[in-house]
């Protein structure tokens, strides 16, 4: 039986970029884990559309979404020792001032990112009696749009390429890059198929993607793809209601394997 660990930026990429992987994985017999490095306090759809706007009740809502969906999928949350970070600022306190943040220069590593990986890989190893050695990893990609999702990706790949204190990971592609191209810093970055992105998806189990999403999904209200919201305020289908539908018209993961990255 393998250990998994997923490590998403942001409640809700666990089911959007990972969710028919973790479904894989756990129908598998893997003892599948998820955690999640920001707060998530720093949305733009906070205090809109009936969604709280304190900072305590917004986070406890998108942390019951993202649990709620974990459980849907199959996987256990893992909460690290330490607080989360805010999101949006992941890509910043660097720790040189080299150009590069792109995933491919691993000079620019959050040490707060990196902190807070180190923190989930150790409590998997607690949990699971697996050394962290012995983890398989699974985040975005560095090729990702989002500068969240990228230093999260630096941050994996530093443990994996510069410590070697991790052996097997995978990248997962986000569905707003599943068919378009995205330009970071005058370089296109490339969609899931230019990639030569492997496909994740199993017929037996889709439709759970589907169920898992409507913990995202405000109650009363019908998405895309059927079926009724099971969440009290909707955070996640209200933010980013175009990749929910993308991945429930799909239902399946994109991944690639990690780049080979060394310090100069």
């Amino acid at each position: 039986m393998a250990v998994i660990l997923f490590i998403s930026a942001h409640q809700d990429d666990e089911t959007l970029s990972m969710g028919a992987a973790i479904i894989n994985h756990v129908a598998a017999g893997h003892k599948v884990y998820s955690g999640c490095i920001t707060d998530g306090s720093a949305s733009g759809i906070r205090g809109t559309n009936g969604i709280p706007s304190d900072t305590k009740s917004f986070i406890n809502a998108r942390n019951t979404e993202m649990i709620n969906s974990l459980r849907e999928l199959g996987a256990s949350f893992i909460e690290g020792s330490t607080a989360r970070l805010k999101d949006g600022t992941l890509s910043t306190n660097v720790t040189s001032t080299f150009p590069g943040n792109d995933g491919n220069d691993l000079r620019t590593v959050n040490p707060l990112v990196l902190a807070r990986v180190r923190d989930l890989l150790k409590q998997v190893s607690i949990n699971s009696g697996v050394a962290i050695k012995d983890i398989r990893v699974k985040t975005h990609s560095h090729h990702d749009a989002h500068p969240d999702h990228r230093a999260v990706c630096q941050a994996v790949l530093y443990l994996l390429n510069v410590t070697k204190e991790i052996n097997d990971v995978r990248l997962y592609v986000s569905p707003g890059q599943w068919t378009d191209t995205q330009v970071y810093k005058g370089k296109v970055y490339q969609n899931a198929s230019q990639l030569d992105a492997n496909t994740e998806l199993n017929t037996a189990n889709a439709q759970r993607i589907n169920t898992a999403s409507l913990n995202y999904v405000k109650q009363g209200t019908t998405p895309t793809w059927g079926g009724s919201g099971t969440s009290t305020y909707g955070i996640g289908y209200f933010s980013v209601q175009t990749l929910f539908d993308t991945v429930n018209q799909k239902r399946c993961s994109y991944y690639h394997v990690p780049p080979v990255c060394t310090l100069p």
